[in-house]
């Protein structure tokens, strides 16, 4: 009998062993959270300052706090919806990358000149500026880091604080990491690739409870469109599917914070359901104008339905359709009345208007009204 193969082959197993357990732990896939040596979320900015499409300006911070460099290959950067591929470049000790959404970022920042990675329009599906969360995953899959901000629990309970506009989340030392909303601050002065001072707060934040809804206080699901294609509805430069809209109208003659509201599609199954950020208030007689691209809310062009929930999950309004037909819109006649009609040439965000063709002459580009 030849044993020279099993002899070999046992000799290979006991090197291999050996060698396992000469490797530092560093050395070894990381299972979960981030570690000394690695890459971590250092700041992000989910809602620029006013002025254009913020798919392409919003951006985020990578920081390399350890003392070997990262290649990012096989890396990914996930929001509550999508994912994005990371190319295969390195962090060095101490570096810092940002990667942008879309190349609004030079724009706004015309003098930066760190390492700088652009995607093709958004990160993910976009950033809520009410709650989402951001989630850096690595080549083996495992979650390395991740934090959520405003209403949006899933990754820090409770979650960073969600800040004004033009403001950004910094972590405070650069790279601190102890999983927990207190490594985050709302920075006035954002630092893409630049680290910041040493200012930490004092406490958690803890989110408020939304606010009662008075009683009465009613608000309607007035009008939505649930098959753009020619028009640029959002006015964002591209007609896609994002163009997708929901219009809310106060039929009352107070105004109602929406705060903890939600807006949803059918109500088992589609999409999640979105939670209208703080601060939004909708006015006596007034409209709010809800995009895809910030809601998420995919409606079926064969057939689906609109749901509009108060904070305590209870339905206030819903409306369902059926097939419909390229940038046609289902609108109540008048505005907060029965019945519906798709007759009306739509009106996102403005009075409901008398029945008129949508059809637009031939040769001429539609636009929204």
């Amino acid at each position: 009998m030849n044993v020279k193969p099993r002899r070999s082959l046992l000799i290979a197993l006991c090197a291999c062993l050996s060698l396992a357990l000469a490797l530092p732990a560093s050395a070894l896939p990381l299972s979960q959270g981030s570690a000394p040596g690695t890459v971590v979320l250092n700041e992000l900015q989910y809602d620029p300052p006013e002025g254009g499409s913020e798919g392409p300006r919003e951006w985020l911070e990578l920081v390399n706090p350890g003392d070997a460099a990262v290649s990012l290959a096989g890396w990914q950067i996930a929001d509550n919806r999508a994912s994005d591929a990371l190319p295969d470049v390195e962090i060095p000790p101490g570096g810092y990358l940002v990667v942008a959404g879309g190349e609004g970022f030079a724009a706004d920042h015309p003098g930066f000149a760190g390492a700088l990675v652009t995607l093709g329009g958004s990160i993910g599906n976009g950033l809520g500026n009410g709650g989402d969360q951001l989630r850096l995953i690595g080549p083996d899959g495992t979650v390395v880091d991740g934090v959520s901000w405003g209403d949006d629990a899933g990754q820090l309970d409770p979650p960073a604080p969600d800040v004004a506009a033009g403001h950004s989340l910094e972590r405070v030392p650069a790279g601190h990491d102890t999983d927990s909303a207190a490594d985050w601050i709302d920075q006035p002065a954002p630092s893409p690739g630049e680290p910041a001072g040493d200012l930490r707060p004092t406490e958690a934040p803890t989110a408020a409870p939304p606010p009662s809804v008075p009683p009465g206080a009613r608000v309607l699901v007035n009008e939505y469109l649930p098959a753009p294609r020619a028009v640029d509805w959002d006015g964002d430069g591209q007609a896609n599917q994002d163009d997708e809209w929901i219009e809310l109208f106060n039929p009352g003659d107070s105004p109602i914070d929406l705060r903890g509201w939600r807006l949803d599609d059918v109500a088992d199954g589609g999409s999640d359901p979105y939670i209208i950020p703080d601060g939004t208030v909708i006015a006596p007689r007034g409209h709010l104008l809800i995009f895809k691209r910030d809601s998420g809310l995919s409606l079926n062009n064969g057939g689906d339905g609109v749901r509009l929930l108060r904070p305590d999950a209870s339905e206030m309004d819903a409306h369902a359709f059926g097939r419909s037909q390229p940038d046609a819109s289902y609108a109540r006649l008048v505005d907060g009345e029965l019945p519906w009609t798709d007759a009306l040439p739509p009106s996102p965000g403005g009075p409901n208007g008398d029945p008129a063709p949508r059809t637009p002459p031939a040769g001429e580009t539609p636009t929204p009204p």
